[in-house]
């Protein structure tokens, strides 16, 4: 990963806004932040406008709270990249049946001219999806999409 710097910054700011609403499932603030040609590219997947980037980010947290018994979410302001891109990671703490496994994703976030989102990329993080995978064997539960 490339390295960072401290995050004082207009664009960390807008990152901000948007890594808290996504914390709290605040959908509306999220798409209020978001430009409306912004993209977010996830694995294979390239989500391009506001609706698309809400659903799956919605879709997501649907999900897990659908098939964990307690999830919470959480965010480190990690630095900026460059001058536009904030590097934040995302924490989700998952619980089944009492055992808990902190799943992070690193995504690098691209504010433009008007402090509006423009892009985001999830930068994987090696090992995360393995041990979740692992996490989720364990307890019996299997992604729908697991065929990724």
């Amino acid at each position: 990963m490339l390295p960072v710097s401290e995050p004082e910054s207009a664009p960390v700011d807008a990152v901000v806004l948007l890594a808290r609403a996504l914390d709290e499932d605040d959908f509306v603030t999220v798409r209020s932040l978001l430009d409306p040609e912004v993209t977010y590219r996830i694995g294979s997947e390239l989500h391009r406008g506001p609706d698309a980037v809400v659903q799956s980010y919605s879709e997501g947290s649907a999900l897990a709270r659908h098939l964990f018994d307690r999830v919470g979410f959480d965010h480190t302001v990690v630095g900026l990249v460059d001058d536009r891109t904030v590097r934040v990671d995302f924490s989700d703490r998952l619980e089944v049946a009492g055992d808990v496994f902190d799943h992070h994703s690193v995504q690098d976030i691209v504010v433009g001219e008007r402090s509006m989102i423009v892009s985001i990329v999830d930068q994987p993080v090696t090992g995360q999806r393995e041990r979740l995978d692992g996490f989720m064997r364990d307890h019996g539960l299997v992604r729908p999409n697991a065929s990724d």
